[in-house]
């Protein structure tokens, strides 16, 4: 295939409400037909102005090859997100990570070859990692025990976005963004005002890209991408 579809992950960090968010992400670009997958339903109020078609999933681990743990994966997105490709139903795909979610899993979603030598890469890719951070509350998340996971979700994105940031004063605002960037250097960071998170905000060209398929063949312990899984022979 040689159009594959973007994929934008939506990262909810410790203390954020991830459904709240889930509720603002808008698509503002009339041209674009974009499926959002969430483990959330959209609010009645929100869903018909959204501009976004909505699937609803749970997490379910699965493993892949010969079944063993390097070959963990996102069974519900790979098999959501094969339906997307394949029906032709959407020109981009959303997809809202909750702050707990594993995600070496998700990254080898789509870089694992399933048991018929398919890889999800060559049809879908991640284009853009967005972590959505509360302004409010962020500096206490990272000076807590949560610190360590929020530098994880932090340093995956290309870039972050600070819920609230407009209502925050300079001397706070400064300090977010100070702490933001020494644990990504290399994220853009984007300030919030509380109200809808435009998706046209996330556009790879406003981007800068440390893309994450790299990560996810870092993550696989040096297993190329597109590799199938095997057990090392006794």
């Amino acid at each position: 295939m040689n159009h594959r579809l973007p994929v934008t992950l939506v990262i909810s960090a410790p203390g954020t409400n991830g459904h709240q968010i889930y509720n603002r992400i808008v698509n503002d670009d009339d041209e674009s037909r974009v499926t959002a997958i969430a483990p959330w339903p959209r609010s009645k109020a929100t869903q018909a102005q959204s501009g976004l078609t909505l699937i609803r999933t749970t997490e379910r681990l699965k493993r892949l090859g010969k079944g063993c743990s390097c070959c963990t994966v996102r069974g519900d997105i790979l098999s959501k997100v094969r339906q997307i490709v394949e029906s032709r139903s959407a020109d981009q795909i959303v997809i809202q990570v909750p702050p707990r979610s594993d995600l070496e899993a998700l990254s080898k979603t789509f870089s694992v070859a399933d048991d018929q030598g398919r890889v999800l890469g060559n049809e879908a890719y991640v284009s853009r990692v967005v972590t959505v951070v509360d302004g409010g509350t962020v500096l206490n998340v990272s000076r807590s025990s949560l610190g360590d996971r929020l530098a994880d979700l932090v340093g995956t994105a290309h870039a972050v976005w600070v819920d609230g940031a407009e209502g925050l004063g300079p001397e706070q605002l400064a300090e977010v963004v100070d702490v933001m960037g020494t644990m990504n250097p290399t994220a853009n960071i984007l300030r919030g005002n509380g109200d809808d998170i435009l998706l046209s905000k996330f556009r790879v060209e406003a981007l800068i890209p440390p893309a994450l398929e790299p990560l996810a063949g870092a993550a696989l312990g040096g297993l190329e991408v597109g590799a199938s899984c095997v057990l090392p022979a006794r």
